[in-house]
């Protein structure tokens, strides 16, 4: 008589199976996907906010060094009042007020500080009489030759032995120089030069420079109109800078990483502080330009940051961060699917009636499933807690906008406690896994007494 057999549990156990083979893989896969498009994410949002804290700084390199100039304007200006206060200043009177002034160590850059009188030119000789003798020799102008009119160096404080050199040298005999101080005239206004050499550099390194220079009118008021300003023009005070001394003294406390580059763009383009002309914005980095007028002329100050968004590094690591953390859950949710898997699988290969009751013993593998799982939980609170930053979220909790001090700590045993709830159910599975195997295998050796009886 044919034994009448029940259905086939052979394709519904193959096809678990093959389930439970494939879906560990399955959520792992599903898993790193997210973690990449979450990182896409928090890299763009790092590298927005990257972008917007460079362009702060950029603000901030143009305010410093527009605040630097007005700063040596009002300098010029005070020294002016001299002679607005109808005090003229002799040469001793100058270096007194110009030694008050402790230009070398409060205002960096800045060569010292000069007056040129205006003298006509049929008036050179009774000038250069008037004058006398200057440190031993008799004063005079130069270049010599025969000029409309004159614009001679009279004084210029600190008289260290480059600015010694330059006494009785005229600024009108320079084209460069002449425009500026007539301009400065014209205008009643601060002008400075172009891009020059300083007659101070003469045999020594030479670096570029400007002068800026301040008219001062007989009278002591800024007349009304252009042909009474050169009718009732004086001279002027006027200051020599070195552009590489000044730009290190204004920007000497930005943060490294950032490569700054001023151009004088008034007419053409000359480098007046930074390396040579390079092209900005290559591939992965960070640049601006920005225009800058400054009494009549036109800079462009140019600021890379060759690292792009690195140069932020905290905005980095943050993403960076964030990725990890992504990385631990899914190496948590692949954990969890997988024992969850093969517990089914060895719960299917115990037959319950040769189920006998057995010490429980742990399966050698649990300690290190377990140790992945708690390594696992540390990258999930950490990268989690470096993702917050990432993508802005304040550290008190989403939407929480109370400081970083007070809630830090708060924050903190927030994400550890979300990585132990991620992580108890490995453990867990990885604990029953253990007590399946320990039942299964003495199912086995109960079949295996059965059978040798």
């Amino acid at each position: 008589m044919n034994a009448v057999t029940g259905p086939s549990t052979a394709t519904p156990r193959a096809a678990g199976g093959a389930l439970g083979r494939y879906a560990p893989w399955a959520a792992l896969l599903v898993g790193l996907v997210v973690t990449w498009g979450l990182w896409s994410y928090a890299k763009a949002s790092a590298e927005a906010r990257a972008r917007i804290e460079f362009d702060f700084r950029v603000a901030d390199v143009r305010r410093a060094v527009a605040q630097r100039m007005d700063t040596y304007a009002e300098l010029l200006r005070g020294a002016a009042g001299l002679f607005d206060a109808g005090l003229a200043p002799d040469r001793n009177a100058w270096h007194l007020y110009v030694q008050s002034l402790d230009i070398d160590r409060t205002y960096p850059g800045i060569f010292g500080i000069g007056y040129a009188p205006l003298v006509g030119g049929t008036d050179r000789e009774a000038f250069e009489a008037a004058v006398g003798m200057r440190d031993g020799e008799p004063f005079a102008i130069v270049p010599a030759g025969r000029r409309d009119a004159y614009a001679p160096v009279l004084y210029l404080e600190p008289l260290r032995a480059a600015n010694r050199r330059i006494i009785g040298a005229d600024m009108f005999s320079a084209p460069g120089r002449r425009e500026a101080l007539e301009r400065s005239r014209d205008r009643g206004a601060p002008a400075m030069t172009g891009v020059v050499q300083l007659m101070q550099n003469k045999g020594e390194r030479t670096q570029p420079g400007f002068l800026v220079y301040f008219p001062i009118y007989r009278g002591g008021m800024r007349p009304g109109t252009v042909e009474e300003r050169r009718r009732t023009l004086q001279g002027w005070v006027y200051g020599p800078f070195h552009a590489s001394d000044l730009m290190k003294g204004v920007l000497g406390a930005n943060p490294e990483g950032l490569e700054i580059e001023i151009d004088d763009v008034t007419a053409g383009s000359e480098r007046l502080f930074g390396g040579p002309s390079s092209t900005p914005g290559d591939s992965g980095s960070l640049s601006s330009r920005t225009k800058l007028s400054i009494f009549d002329r036109d800079w462009q100050i140019t600021v890379n940051a060759p690292g792009g968004a690195q140069t932020f590094s905290d905005r980095m690591a943050a993403a960076h961060g964030f990725a990890a953390g992504s990385l631990g859950l899914t190496l948590l949710l692949f954990l969890l699917v997988r024992n969850l898997a093969h517990t089914r699988e060895r719960a299917e290969d115990i037959d319950p009636r040769e189920e006998v009751a057995a010490p429980r013993t742990a399966d050698p593998l649990a300690g290190d499933v377990e140790g992945a799982a708690v390594i696992a939980g540390a990258a999930v609170a950490t990268g989690l807690w470096s993702g917050m930053s990432a993508a802005g979220i304040p550290p008190g909790g989403f939407g929480n906008q109370l400081s970083v001090s007070s809630h830090q700590g708060r924050a903190m045993g927030q994400v550890a406690r979300v990585a132990t709830v991620v992580a108890r159910p490995v453990v867990a599975g990885v604990r029953n896994n253990a007590s399946i195997n320990s039942a299964s295998h003495v199912g086995q050796q109960h079949r295996t007494v059965h059978a040798g009886r």
